[in-house]
């Protein structure tokens, strides 16, 4: 789920629940952050949210103030928070990675195109989708916050797109709604496969040509075949400098 904390409140009004973004005035070029947590994460995520603010004021994080997964737009409405941000910030844990509603966040993040960056509460190893970002330990605030600061703009790109699908999704139950946007995403080609990198706030994918996996399994039965050679040569040698001795 989403996070933050400052001086002045604005609030979104949606049909049945509410957004709350909290934070000082932001300068244009100051980023946004969209903090992704579990909510059985919450005291680490009050801590983290507190050293963020301590170490670069500047920064504005958001997250839900109060439970916003209810109503018949939640999905829609979550992801125009999600596009609304520059950065999202992906508080990864063993609660983050069995959650139905990190895991909505954080592929709609990977459809909008959007900065992610990966913070580390424990040692569960990052989804399989997420493990070419770099991601930071939770006490390495220093790094945490030269990445944010650091963000390019927010690629807007697929806001419509995405927005648009999400805004099409029927169910209202976590599971079912992220069955939906996993289907949605898939079929768009809004998600990771093979090998990425990111760079400029897009993501880039690499598969690796499917021939370059031929070599390495025919390198051992040229390794065999050499090595049969090599040994068929040295019995020959032997054999004839046997026939050669009584020669001499």
């Amino acid at each position: 789920m989403a996070s933050l904390v400052h001086l002045r409140t604005f609030r979104y009004h949606c049909p049945s629940y509410k957004l709350s973004l909290i934070g000082s005035c932001r300068m244009p070029d100051m980023p946004s952050v969209f903090l992704s947590y579990s909510r059985a994460d919450l005291p680490l995520i009050e801590q983290l949210a507190a050293r963020l603010r301590a170490s670069s004021p500047e920064i504005l994080i958001w997250r839900d103030q109060e439970k916003i997964y209810g109503g018949q737009q939640w999905p829609k409405v979550l992801g125009e928070a999600i596009s609304d941000q520059e950065v999202f910030l992906l508080a990864w844990s063993k609660n983050s990675a069995a959650s139905h509603f990190v895991e909505f966040e954080w592929c709609t993040a990977i459809a909008l195109k959007k900065t992610i960056v990966p913070c580390l509460l424990d040692e569960t190893p990052l989804a399989v989708s997420l493990r070419a970002f770099h991601g930071y330990s939770v006490q390495d605030v220093a790094g945490l916050t030269t990445c944010l600061s650091a963000a390019p703009p927010a690629d807007q790109s697929r806001r419509t797109l995405v927005l648009g699908k999400l805004h099409d999704i029927t169910a209202l139950e976590e599971t079912a709604v992220l069955a939906q946007a996993k289907a949605v995403f898939a079929q768009q080609e809004w998600t990771v496969q093979g090998n990425i990198y990111q760079a400029s706030g897009d993501i880039h994918i690499h598969n690796a040509p499917s021939a370059a996996t031929t070599p390495e399994k025919a390198k051992p039965l040229v390794e065999r075949w050499q090595a049969w050679a090599g040994l068929t040569v040295a019995v020959l040698t032997a054999v004839t400098l046997l026939l050669d001795l009584p020669a001499k």
